[in-house]
């Protein structure tokens, strides 16, 4: 921010990192923070993004409604970062080990009502409507539009199952690479690996 009061533009910043793990952390951070004009080859990874892996355990969990590990990262993004509603998660998650219909409960009405609808619909629209279910498009996300993308991209070459597109996310080393696009010329801060 002094930077930027200093007259220098995006373009003009750059942030070295010793190592990929801080570069996604910083990039995280200044997406967080309101900048979300950054390049680097790999801190907008996105397989790291919590959205896209919140996304993905409820596909996990439409797949298969005994995922318990789905069910508990679903509940604790939800109840930890979109709603911020429990200080105490030990106690929501023994809750649920008793209950299953605690879980459920956590949720929104709405999810738990269209879960058989979900499971019906084709994989590009049932991910539209967890983004919408779960208000993850509140604001522009560049992470959850990618995502949308690389489904499309899925979809010309692949059959449409949760189980499939599990499998391909899981089994392929391309998703791991795959991250945010962002065009080389762009007014944006650099994040670079010093070697």
């Amino acid at each position: 921010r002094q930077c930027e009061q200093d007259g220098y533009s995006m373009r003009d910043l750059a942030i070295l990192v010793r190592r990929n793990t801080e570069g996604n952390d910083i990039a995280r951070f200044l997406f967080d923070n309101g900048y979300t004009r950054v390049i680097s080859s790999d801190s907008l990874l996105l397989f790291k993004a919590p959205q896209v892996q919140f996304i993905l355990n409820i596909y996990r969990y439409l797949n298969d409604r005994q995922d318990r590990i789905a069910a508990a990262e679903i509940l604790y993004y939800y109840t930890n970062i979109l709603n911020h509603t429990h200080d105490n998660l030990n106690e929501l998650f023994s809750s649920i080990n008793k209950n299953k219909q605690t879980f459920k409960d956590e949720l929104p009405p709405e999810f738990a009502v269209y879960l058989s609808y979900l499971n019906t619909l084709p994989l590009y629209e049932m991910t539209e409507q967890i983004i919408e279910l779960f208000s993850l498009n509140k604001k522009p996300d560049a992470y959850i539009q990618r995502f949308q993308d690389l489904i499309l991209d899925y979809l010309d070459k692949n059959k449409g199952d949760i189980q499939s597109f599990l499998d391909w996310w899981e089994g392929n080393q391309e998703s791991d690479k795959c991250s945010l696009i962002v065009p080389e010329n762009e007014d944006a801060i650099t994040i670079d690996r010093k070697s």
